[in-house]
């Protein structure tokens, strides 16, 4: 299934259209729909999966489990370490302290919607 039917799946079992679901996502109203051909960003599949309540992991398929137990996990602390590359170099230190910019805030974001639950 592909992410685009996952997410169809989803905002339809909610009796939302597709267009509503964008609309609460704060993305484009027929955004969803262009990721039928097009790959979507990072940050607007997370925003969908946000609204959803559901993993990114399980929108892309990478999961059969919308919410997956990470009770008992302890994150990884990568700070200070660079031990991943992209088309065979490493990642330039100005772009890695963008991932960890990006995974520090989704890590807050998780922590504060726990708090709401």
């Amino acid at each position: 299934m592909s992410t685009y039917d996952r997410i169809k799946t989803l905002a339809s079992n909610r009796g939302w259209s597709l267009q509503k679901l964008a609309l609460k996502a704060g993305i484009g109203i027929n955004s969803i729909y262009r990721w039928k051909k097009m790959t979507p960003s990072t940050e607007n599949v997370q925003k969908v999966a946000d609204v959803l309540q559901v993993s990114v992991d399980y929108l892309l398929g990478n999961t059969d489990n919308p919410n997956p137990d990470n009770e008992g996990s302890k994150p990884v602390d990568l700070s200070g370490t660079n031990i991943f590359t992209y088309q065979g170099q490493p990642v330039r230190q100005d772009d890695w302290e963008i991932i960890q910019a990006i995974l520090e805030r989704r890590n807050n974001r998780s922590k504060k919607r726990d708090r709401h639950e």
